[in-house]
Formats: structure tokens, sequence, C-alpha cells
């Protein structure tokens, strides 16, 4: 992919969200209206939410407490490599940087739409979005950024990996947007470079894999599937709405979407889980297989203790 532009220190970009089915969330639900719309954390005890607004929380293990995440426009996801290193993206290509002290915030100029960041450790990290109704990536090595246009992308939505030789960019593609059923974006990093993937599914929301022989992929209106190796297979004919995926191995994934719809796969099923809300859920994260959250829209925040969800937050 050809780079676009190097910028040395934080990265200071900006955004304009583009309109319909690219839009960062279906236009049918109030995504900031006090809404969450990212989790990570490093342990069970160091937890961070983002959201509207710019808001951020942490947990500690006991309670959430707000933190000033040093800008006003709203942050659509987080990562990090531990407790000390923490990276939020949004709105007007905002990035803020947790040091273990506070957070410092950056943006440019009003182009661009920050929707997915996640990385290897401190000096690999990648964000992804769209400008301009083109989808593209961002690159971190620990001094300078550098920006490239992914190859017939509309727009980035999620990137994750297991590590630094196998990681994948999910989307919209550029050539195929009037094919709803078939306009889904799956690239591929073995290390070296970014390949297409042979995905043939719908516009991609979000993803999680164990290793590279057991992806899973979300998409935005169209079953979920799965990768083994050598051939994708899709769960049923059931359109979904459903914008997040997590595990913590092959035998343990959740995925989440549209007016409090929960899924848990066991190895063998995936199987309904009732999770308390009817709110839009656009992200989980968790410790363990009885450690896990949730959460959303109109403030959803939701934890998995192993046998149920119980409210984090009063919605």
């Amino acid at each position: 992919m050809k780079m676009l532009r190097t910028v040395t220190g934080l990265l200071l970009l900006a955004t304009t969200v583009a309109c319909g089915e690219d839009e960062p969330f279906p236009s049918s639900s109030t995504k900031y209206e006090q809404g969450f719309s990212a989790l990570w954390g490093s342990a069970a005890d160091d937890v961070w939410a983002v959201g509207e607004g710019g808001a951020i929380l942490h947990f500690d293990g006991r309670s959430w407490t707000a933190f000033d995440s040093g800008t006003a426009h709203s942050l659509l996801d987080v990562w990090g490599s531990g407790k000390d290193d923490v990276w939020a993206v949004g709105e007007a290509g905002t990035i803020t940087h947790w040091d273990g002290q506070s957070w410092i915030a950056a943006s440019t100029d009003e182009t661009e739409s920050l929707l997915a960041v996640w990385g290897t450790g401190p000096d690999q990290l990648w964000v992804g979005g769209l400008s301009q109704g083109r989808g593209y990536v961002g690159s971190w090595n620990g001094r300078s950024w550098g920006f490239s246009l992914v190859p017939d992308a509309a727009s980035i939505w999620d990137i994750w990996g297991t590590g630094p030789n196998d990681a994948y960019l999910a989307g919209t593609r550029a050539s195929a947007t009037a094919q709803r059923t078939a306009n889904g974006l799956l690239y591929h990093f073995d290390g070296e470079q970014w390949d297409v993937t042979t995905y043939p599914g719908g516009s991609l929301r979000a993803g999680w894999s164990s290793s590279t022989d057991d992806v899973w992929v979300a998409a935005y209106d169209s079953p979920l599937q799965h990768w083994d190796g050598s051939t994708w297979s899709s769960l049923g004919g059931a359109n979904e709405l459903l914008f997040a995926m997590w595990g913590t191995s092959g035998n343990d994934v959740w995925t989440a979407g549209a007016n409090g719809r929960v899924l848990h796969f066991d190895g063998s099923a995936w199987n309904e889980v009732p999770s308390q809300t009817d709110q839009y859920l656009w992200t989980i994260w968790g410790s363990a297989s009885d450690d896990v959250w949730l959460a959303g829209a109109a403030g959803a925040l939701l934890h998995w203790n192993g046998a149920t969800f119980t409210r984090g937050v009063q919605q």
C-alpha cells in the first residue's frame, strides 16, 4: 500500500463521518447518547471504557471513575499494551494516549474518522477508519505515524489479531457496495505485508481469532462466518446486526449487537444469552471466561460473572 504521509510524534488527524451504510453505527440507534463505544483492559482491575463526548471511565476492580480525556470528540475504540500505554481514537481524527498519569489528545484537519485501534506492543500499533469515502490505516512504530489508503476499501471498522505476524483489518469493500450480501473486506497481515483474503460475505463490523485457522467475523447484515484455515463457513441463514466480538479461546467466544443481542460460542454451538438490556451493544472485553464486560448505547455497561449479566452503570 502506498504511504500517504508520515507525521513525527502523535498523529494529528481529524474527521467527518460518512452517511448511509458506512456510518460508524446504524442511524436507527443513538450512538452518542451517553453511550459507550469501546472497552479494553490489561486486567480485571484495570479496564477502560470510552464513548460519547470524549468520555473515559476506568474500572479499578471495585468501581468506575471518570477521567479527563483531553478531547470533546466522541471516542470510538480503545486498546493498550499495558497499564501505562493505552490509546483511544475517534471522531475528528482524535487520538488520545494514556501514559499512566494522564490522557493527552490531538487531532487535525477534520477529514478523517478513526473507528479502530489495535496493536501488539508500544512500538507496533494500527488505527483504521474512513476518509472522504475511502478506508485507510495508520501505523505507529513508537516514534512516528505512517498512513495508507487501503485498496478497494470504503471503510475499516475493526482491527485485531493474535500477534505481530497475524493481524486483520475488516471493513467494507468499495467496489461492491451495491451488493450488500458480498461487500465485506478482510485483509490479513503476516508480519511483512497486508493481503486481501477470500472472505465472501457482507460488510464486516468486528472479528476475533484464536489462531490463523480459527477466525470468526461478524457482518453488518449477514450471518456470522468462520475460517478454519482453508474455507469459510456461514452460521445459518439469518442476518445479524452484530458489532463486537471477543473471546478467551476457540471454546469461549462472545458477540453482541442490536437490541441487546448477545451470543456465546462454547466450541460447538452459538447460544443466545439474556443481556438484561435492549440497548445497542457496541463492544466486548474481558479478562477471563467469568469476567466479561459489554457496553453500548444509553449508558449500557454490563458485567458477566460466569452465570449472568448485571448492570455496571445505571442506564
